[in-house]
Order: structure tokens, then C-alpha cells, then sequence
């Protein structure tokens, strides 16, 4: 009998709570595998060689990041889909919509990485990817990296501030988040230059 009152309580969880907790399935599978494949980056494209089971490696963790962009635009259209039907007042909350263009960089981003950055690497299995690529190439590869890391970071760290609800506006959300990507992108840009030992 308690098993099924416990069954009856489980059935009544809100919709909301569920499209949430794919929300953070989402983010947790697209943050961790972005977060492993620079830590992956750092230990292995500047001063080791690239193995084929380095590239595989990288390769399936570019694709957990691949579904984790999947299941997070899902649950955010089934978030607004909600919002549209049962809770209208939260289209009012400028976190959702600079959110949702943030999680199109990323997209692009990720477009970008699996069809111009896995093809780099995989062209340079058994070789020194940092000493057979140009300094722009090095800074294109870097600059993937910090536009992967802020876009899935700055919505996780918006999802968590419950604080931010109603009371920010999307451009300032925006203006933050594109300063931090500047100064990240300037960084990078600006690394390449110190990997000329291993020409």
C-alpha cells in the first residue's frame, strides 16, 4: 500500500520539474564533456602526439556534447512550450532569452568544431597537432575552446541564480557575457605565440 501512495505522489510531480531535470541533464553532459575535451586539449595537442585512440577519445567526447546540446534545446523548447501554455508571466524573464541566444553561439560553436576542428585533428593522428598547424589555425582551435567553455558555463551559472529572475535585463546579461568572451578570445589569441618551441 505505501508503494503505491509513493507511486500516486511520483505521478504527481509537475511537468515543469521534469522538463527541468533534463534541462540539467543537458548542461551537465554538454559543460562535463566540453570542460574533458580541453583538459584533453591542453594534455595531449600541445606537447604529446596525437594517437589514434587520443582522436577516438575525442571524437565520442565531442559527441556527448553534441546530445547534450540536443537535450538542452529540447527541454528549453519544452520550457517555453510550458511558459506559452501555463505559466505566460515567465516570458517576461530576460534570463530566458539571453539564454536561448547564447545557446545558439553555441550551437554554431559546435556546428563549427565538428566539422572544422575533429577533420584538423583527425589529419594529424601520430603527429604534433600545435607544430604542424599555423599560428591562426592554433588561435581558431583556442578560440573554440573558450566559446564552448563560456557558453555552456554562463547559462548553468543563470539557471543556478534564482536571484537574477525578473530583475535583469538580456542586454545586460549579454553585455557581461560577450565581455568575458572578448577578453577570453583575446587570450587565446594571444597563446599561440608562446607554442613557437614546438615548431
Amino acid at each position: 500500500m505505501l508503494i503505491l501512495i509513493d507511486l500516486v505522489d511520483i505521478l504527481k510531480i509537475q511537468p515543469k520539474t521534469l522538463i527541468k531535470v533534463f534541462h540539467l541533464a543537458g548542461l551537465a553532459l554538454g559543460l562535463g564533456g566540453a570542460i574533458l575535451l580541453d583538459m584533453l586539449a591542453i594534455r595531449f595537442l600541445i606537447k604529446q602526439r596525437i594517437s589514434k585512440e587520443f582522436y577516438e577519445i575525442f571524437k565520442h567526447s565531442s559527441q556527448v556534447v553534441f546530445w547534450g546540446l540536443c537535450v538542452l534545446w529540447l527541454s528549453g523548447i519544452a520550457y517555453l512550450i510550458y511558459y506559452c501554455l501555463a505559466d505566460h508571466h515567465s516570458l517576461s524573464n530576460q534570463k530566458v532569452w539571453a539564454k536561448l541566444f547564447i545557446v545558439v553561439i553555441l550551437s554554431v560553436n559546435g556546428w563549427w568544431i565538428h566539422h572544422r576542428i575533429l577533420p584538423l585533428i583527425q589529419n594529424n593522428i601520430n603527429g604534433y597537432l600545435f607544430k604542424t598547424l599555423s599560428v591562426n589555425q592554433r588561435r581558431v582551435l583556442l578560440c573554440s575552446s573558450v566559446i564552448s567553455i563560456l557558453s555552456w558555463g554562463i547559462p548553468l551559472l543563470l539557471g543556478a541564480c534564482k536571484e537574477l529572475n525578473f530583475c535583469i535585463s538580456a542586454f545586460t546579461i549579454l553585455f557581461i557575457y560577450f565581455s568575458l568572451l572578448i577578453l577570453g578570445l583575446i587570450i587565446a589569441c594571444s597563446l599561440p605565440k608562446y607554442f613557437h618551441s614546438f615548431k
